[in-house]
This record gives C-alpha cells, structure tokens and sequence, in this order.
C-alpha cells in the first residue's frame, strides 16, 4: 500500500465519519402537541423564571413602602415635638414678659394714668 492510497482511504473514512456525525436538521422540530420545541421551552420556562422575579420585586416595593411610612410618620412625630416645644417657649416668654411689667411700679404707674385718661375720654 502506498502512500497515496493511504491517504485516499484516511480521507474517505473521514467523510463517512462526518457525515455519521451530522444529523439532519428539520426546521420546527415539533413533539406531540405540534408546537416548536422553542415556542414549548418559552412557554414552559420562562413563566418559571419570571415568577420568582415578579414575586420578589413585589415584596421589594411593599417593604420599601412600609419602610417609608415609617420614616414619614416619624419625621412628622418629630416636627409636631418640635412645634410643641417651640408653641410652650413662646408662651413662656410671653407670660413672663406681661409678670414684668405688672411688677415694675413705674409701668403699673403708666397703666394706671392709661386707664383713668382713657375712662375720661
């Protein structure tokens, strides 16, 4: 056997091996509900893998939304404390300023001749 004819034969089993290898490809490869294997794995996985996301992005927004009520109302909490506090200083100051000014003899001096002037008129 020669060279060339070893060749020959090597070559030849290689294209038979090939063509073994290959299997036919058949556009819409279809089971037995007649639809493509493709639109079956769209229909069957995707809803599987999309659910879990779906599920969890909902609970994402509905603890992202508690949390921000809580925060809302207890800003709120402490604005109105704030107010109050704020509300309860004033007043302090106000009455403490009026104390001063019943207590001093000259204003009450004043006040008096206020009063009587005012009565004449």
């Amino acid at each position: 056997m020669t060279a060339q004819d070893y060749s020959l034969k090597d070559q030849r089993q290689r294209a038979s091996s090939s063509q073994k290898r290959r299997l036919p490809r058949i556009p819409g490869i279809t089971k037995a509900s007649g639809l493509p294997l493709g639109r079956q794995l769209l229909q069957t996985l995707l809803p599987v893998t999309l659910l879990p996301l779906a599920v969890a992005s909902g609970l994402g927004i509905f603890v992202t939304k508690s949390a921000e009520n809580e925060d809302v109302i207890l800003a709120l909490k402490q604005e109105a404390l704030l107010a109050s506090e704020t509300a309860s200083l004033f007043l302090d100051d106000s009455f403490k300023t009026v104390e001063n000014l019943v207590i001093s003899p000259s204003i009450q001096q004043v006040i008096a001749r206020a009063n009587a002037k005012a009565l004449e008129d």
